[in-house]
C-alpha cells in the first residue's frame, strides 16, 4: 500500500483492539498497514465514496529488466 504518511495518537484501548485484529491475520500485518487496511476497508463501505485507485505506474526501486518496455 502507498500513500501519505501521517502521525495518530491512539488510546491503550484502541492499540489493544488493533493488535487483537492483527493477530487473527496470517501473516500479521504491521500496525501501520492495520490501520491503513481497516480505514480501506471501512472507507469502502460509506455510501457515495468514491475509492478510485490512481495507476502510478512502476515505481524506480520496482524497475528492473524483466520490466523494461
Amino acid at each position: 500500500m502507498s500513500g501519505n504518511s501521517i502521525t495518530v495518537e491512539l488510546s491503550d484501548t484502541i492499540i489493544a483492539a488493533l493488535d487483537d485484529w492483527r493477530v487473527k491475520r496470517q501473516p500479521s500485518p504491521t500496525r501501520s498497514v492495520a490501520i491503513a487496511t481497516v480505514l480501506d476497508e471501512w472507507a469502502r463501505t460509506k455510501p457515495g465514496r468514491s475509492m478510485t485507485i490512481v495507476d502510478e505506474g512502476t515505481h524506480p526501486e520496482e524497475l528492473n529488466a524483466s520490466n523494461d518496455d
